[in-house]
């Protein structure tokens, strides 16, 4: 009798596999996942090449992965019982205190060094054209860093402090290390729970500091009308994360009149767009609610400032700059905003056609020793 309740069993098993696999077939990949924001592994080109090297079963393994049928729901269920069995991580997020999510990251110390001279050899560059041009770096430490203490204690720490100090050594007063004045607020909303940027009030707090070393006059906190336009943000750490059970985050907008009243122009190979406002509230009706400042990453955004002092400033940077940059406006007439995983020309030439009289370089320390596309930084 047993016997036969584990053929039935088998059997049974075996169905639901086949019932599985045929849902997946008739079922049409899909190219994107909200929940995760990124693209999915499309189905690989069957070519003698990558079967040789290997890279055909691994990218089918991926697209296998991604095309199950319910995924989300599996990875869901997945990330609950992790969390309910006492895990501190899933392999992608650890379970911070507090409600905070911290994406599991690695540090690459052979790019982050690359990346430190493909900065410095174009700044170099940029100072033979122009002794005169203003040059700022701010490399910013990540909520692991400032928040550790929130984080699991077998954490294993990137200290990233110590990226910094290298990069201190490759710019001396031209690199602004804002993690001092971050840890002086740790206590305040200055990043997300669930998502690995910076708040608004974060990129605040270090606007004002990069104010101050340029000897410039920032805006005054008490200035601001600060209006939350989204109380429903869960971000790139909880889509590792998905399926528990967190407060979302809010996102907020400091609104003044030099800021309020101006509009960007996006440049992309394919068209110009147009923008009346820094912000994009159609971002807020979807996932990738961040997009909001400066319309998300794209290749160049140009902004027209509110003064009237000749300055043009080029920021070279990644997506923490995106709710920085509303705050410069009024200290320039024209700010040139590019992202090298999308703009491949020639940035000093770009210096000079533009007269740009100022630089920033703003990264997260993350990204900045993962990002491979810095070296563009050589195009000439």
């Amino acid at each position: 009798m047993s016997n036969k309740r584990a053929t039935i069993t088998s059997a049974g098993f075996v169905i639901l596999l086949a019932c599985l696999l045929v849902l997946c077939i008739l079922t049409p990949d899909k190219k994107f996942s909200d929940n995760e924001n990124r693209n999915l592994q499309q189905m690989p080109v069957l070519k003698t090449a990558n079967i040789v090297s290997g890279t055909y079963m691994k990218n089918f393994e991926a697209y296998a992965s991604d095309s199950i049928i319910a995924r989300d729901g599996w990875v869901k269920i997945k990330n609950l019982a992790d969390f309910i069995s006492g895990k501190k991580d899933n392999g992608t997020a650890y379970f911070g205190q507090d409600g905070y999510l911290f994406p599991v990251d690695n540090i690459d110390k052979n790019q982050f060094e690359k990346n430190l001279i493909y900065t410095k050899n174009f700044l170099n560059k940029a100072k033979e054209q122009n002794e005169e041009i203003n040059i700022s770096l701010l490399i910013v430490p990540t909520s692991s860093e400032i928040l550790r203490e929130k984080m699991p204690k077998y954490a294993s720490g990137l200290e990233q402090y110590k990226l910094l100090e290298k990069a201190e050594s490759y710019f001396n007063s031209s690199l602004i290390n804002p993690e001092e004045e971050l840890l002086k607020h740790k206590d305040e909303y200055i990043y997300y729970r669930t998502d690995h940027h910076w708040t608004t009030l974060g990129a605040y707090y270090t606007y004002r500091l990069w104010a101050q070393k340029n000897e410039i006059e920032p805006l005054s906190a008490d200035v601001f009308k600060i209006e939350a336009v989204s109380d429903q943000f869960y971000g790139t750490t909880y889509s590792k994360a998905a399926g528990i059970k967190v407060m979302p985050d809010s996102i907020e907008k400091f609104s003044y009149p030099s800021i309020d009243n101006v509009g960007m122009s996006i440049e992309s190979l394919k068209e110009t767009k147009k923008l009346p406002s820094l912000y994009d509230k159609n971002y807020l009706k979807n996932k990738d609610k961040y997009s909001y400042f400066l319309s998300g990453n794209n290749p160049l955004t140009v902004i027209e400032g509110t003064a009237e002092n000749g300055r043009n400033i080029l920021v070279v940077k990644d997506s923490y700059a995106n709710c920085f940059v509303p705050f410069i406006t009024q200290h320039f007439q024209r700010i040139y905003v590019v992202d090298l995983r999308y703009y491949k020309e020639s940035l000093l030439n770009l210096t000079k056609e533009k007269d740009m009289t100022d630089i920033l370089f703003l990264y997260n320390v993350i990204q900045f020793s993962n990002d491979r596309n810095l070296v563009y930084l050589l195009t000439e």
